[in-house]
């Protein structure tokens, strides 16, 4: 009866190891073991705050591009206004031009009444000379007095005195220089109009290009302002899609993890031997009852990585480099109660129950030959050692474990 409590305490044990095989699954980003649920949500937590700069980022851009806009049709009015004042500027130079044209043609006319007036006076002095050859005392005295041509228009005296032709003449001559005059004043005064026109025009032009050059340079701003905030805008998409691939990947991490397990589960229950195999295997196999253990790995003593932190984890084992198709051995005696993928990590796998709460586990093998339930003895080849698994190079991972706790395995040599 004994014997049998203790054979029953031996199997909770090997099913307590198993199923902490199973329920232990570490999750790795990057080759580090991170806790998924709490992994996510705080990428959640980081995704909602970008979400909420970028949201900010959106916000100023729609502002921008409002300001923008309204600069822009600023822009575009003033084009049209400063367009207008051009083609009125052109108009009055158009018309300055004419003017002036106008004004030379209308010196000209005065040059030549100018000249016709001297002519007349020419012809006159003939007249006068003649009178005075013919002895016309009275005629003569009469333009003697006289201080211009218009004396001899206006005073009737003298008009009696003056041939006809000479009045008529002198008539036309009067007339033709007030309208030349008179039209020279007009074109003149509409010359300084149309001048002061221009430059009216031509200053508001000015006044209308400085703003739109300041517009101008605050829509350059604005630009500016908007590349940047669309660069922002874009940096922070890709963080979220960054952190969108992140989450996929622990995502996709956590569900090869629960296939693992349920494939673990599977093999597991696949192995299970009934009560009464299993009483009797434990009846016949050897108990670990202390002391130390076999080296496992004849062809190797070294140690590449011992037992403890690593890596930002915790090393559970310690791994003995060597070639790959290595014999491996049993440590202890004891029954073999697992073989296979014990973990994706773990490559393919062999776990002996030592009894007393110990269970030996050899990792990333190429091979066994073993099954499930059969007893070994200290020594008995096992295994061969492989490169299956979370692996850096062939090695054999050697693990202790007592009633569910990992032990130094160098401690036990």
């Amino acid at each position: 009866m004994r014997k049998f409590k203790t054979l029953k305490k031996r199997l909770v044990a090997g099913a307590l190891t198993l199923a902490l095989a199973v329920a232990v699954v570490p999750v790795f980003q990057d080759g580090v073991p991170v806790l998924a649920d709490e992994s996510i949500d705080d990428i959640e937590k980081e995704k909602e705050e970008i979400e909420e700069k970028k949201q900010e980022a959106q916000a100023q851009l729609d502002d921008l591009n409002v300001l923008k806009d309204d600069v822009t049709d600023v822009i575009a009015q003033l084009d049209v206004d400063i367009d207008g004042y051009q083609q009125k500027i052109n108009t009055l130079v158009s018309q300055r031009n004419e003017i002036q044209a106008s004004v030379a043609i209308t010196e000209s006319k005065l040059q030549n009444a100018y000249i016709a007036e001297k002519k007349q006076y020419n012809d006159m002095k003939e007249r006068i000379r003649f009178a005075y050859e013919t002895g016309d005392k009275a005629y003569l005295d009469a333009l003697m007095t006289v201080k211009n041509y218009d004396d001899i228009i206006n005073q009737s005296e003298y008009v009696s005195q003056v041939s006809d032709y000479d009045k008529e003449q002198l008539d036309k001559l009067a007339q033709i220089e007030a309208e030349v005059a008179a039209y020279e004043q007009e074109l003149s005064e509409k010359l300084e109009s149309v001048n002061a026109l221009k430059k009216e025009a031509e200053d508001e032009q000015a006044a209308l290009v400085v703003v739109q050059d300041e517009k101008k340079e605050k829509l350059a701003e604005y630009n500016t302002q908007i590349f940047a905030t669309e660069e922002s805008i874009a940096e922070y998409e890709a963080e979220q899609q960054a952190l969108d691939a992140q989450i996929a990947a622990i995502q996709e991490e956590m569900e090869r993890q629960r296939q693992a397990a349920i494939e673990a589960a599977r093999q597991a229950e696949a192995q299970q031997m009934t009560v009464d195999e299993t009483i009797e295997a434990y009846a016949y196999a050897p108990t670990y009852e202390g002391g130390g253990l076999l080296w496992p790995m004849p062809t190797s003593y070294e140690i590449s990585s011992p037992f403890g932190p690593r890596w930002g984890d915790f090393h559970r084992g310690i791994d003995i480099p060597c070639p790959e198709g290595s014999t491996v051995y049993a440590a202890c005696g004891g029954i073999v109660s697992f073989v296979g993928v014990y973990h994706w990590s773990t490559g393919n796998s062999v776990l002996i129950d030592c009894g007393n709460g110990m269970t030996n586990m050899y990792y990333h093998l190429s091979g066994y030959n073993v099954s499930p339930g059969q007893v070994v003895n200290a020594g008995d080849p096992i295994a061969f050692s492989g490169n299956t698994g979370n692996s850096t190079g062939p090695h054999l991972h050697f693990g202790v474990m007592i009633n569910g706790e990992y032990y130094d395995p160098q401690s036990f040599f």
